[in-house]
């Protein structure tokens, strides 16, 4: 049902115009970026038994305590005598036996070059018009993983030169000297691959596995089955690049415990997917999810990656809170 929560997308109107008996949405992130998501999803299902979403969006689209526990009442309980438009189950209320998640920041001051080239992209970003902003906005994006991927340096100069790299490989040392194994979440493919050759010359891997969009799916199994061996047959230390949209559902991958996330989805929702590859059903450990960040020594809290992760962090609290 997901898949509607736009409710001026031609795939919701095709949704609402189906002619059907009865109607059954499924969904495990109901709130991603607004309340709104919620009625479009319940539009679906229960059509005119809410209030018109302009109603709804002045209502109920701040999180304070009074709006969301009407709102919760208006959906989880009985109204009018009619039941619930929604049951809500939590994986910490029914998979209890789940070992624990802990979620760790790891905030990295940029090197000169990268905070040369991010405030380059900044200048741009603030003079350039709406069109161009876009485009700026996803440039400083990719500036806050690495400011040239393409860059002819060697192994440690490269790493060195990003701060979210620099984070990543300490994180990676660790895991690696302990030998357990970790998911590694990257968006941008050619960073997917230039990835895992830093990954083979730095731990003297043979080979180190990825799965995208571009992987075919009998080869994502393959890779998946062999990557879970591991729980069988132990062999230390290993690492599985994943791309956040094409691997962030649908795989189970209990025998790693630890998840970095060297670049991020903008939504909170496709982040905690990503996780739960490794915490679920299965799974004997406790699990670790690590967030490296790039923060310029001149911005701090003001540098994109701090503010991409206040606004998760509120996005994250907006959900819950409903």
């Amino acid at each position: 049902i997901q898949a509607l929560k736009n409710p001026g997308s031609l795939r919701a109107l095709a949704g609402t115009a189906m002619q059907v008996d009865f109607r059954l949405g499924l969904t495990g992130t109901p709130i991603e970026n607004s309340t709104s998501d919620l009625w479009a999803i319940l539009d679906q299902i229960s059509p005119g038994r809410l209030v018109p979403l302009t109603y709804f969006r002045e209502r109920y689209a701040t999180p304070d305590y009074e709006k969301m526990q009407q709102l919760y009442e208006l959906i989880f309980t009985y109204n009018d005598d009619l039941p619930p438009m929604a049951l809500r189950r939590l994986k910490k209320d029914v998979a209890k036996d789940l070992p624990t998640k802990t979620r760790i920041l790891h905030a990295e001051p940029m090197s000169s070059a990268q905070s040369a080239t991010y405030d380059e992209v900044r200048r741009k970003l603030i003079s350039g018009k709406r069109g161009a902003a876009l485009k700026m906005l996803h440039h400083i994006r990719s500036v806050s993983v690495h400011p040239n991927i393409y860059l002819d340096a060697s192994v440690q100069e490269f790493i060195e030169i990003s701060a979210r790299l620099k984070a990543t490989f300490k994180i990676l040392d660790n895991i690696y000297a302990n030998k357990n194994r970790a998911l590694v979440f990257i968006e941008h493919i050619q960073m997917q691959h230039r990835f895992i050759e830093l990954l083979k010359n730095r731990y003297d891997l043979e080979y180190v596995d990825l799965i995208n969009g571009k992987t075919p799916i009998k080869q994502r199994q393959k890779i998946v089955n062999r990557f879970q061996s591991h729980l069988k047959n132990d062999r230390g230390f290993d690492v599985l690049v994943l791309g956040p949209k094409a691997a962030g559902t649908g795989l189970t991958l209990t025998a790693a415990t630890h998840v970095i996330h060297l670049s991020r989805w903008w939504n909170p929702a496709v982040e905690e997917q990503c996780n739960d590859r490794v915490h679920r059903m299965g799974q004997l450990k406790n699990v670790t999810v690590h967030v490296p960040l790039s923060v310029h020594p001149k911005y701090e809290e003001k540098s994109f990656d701090l503010l991409l992760h206040s606004l998760m962090t509120r996005k994250r609290k907006l959900a819950s809170a409903a």
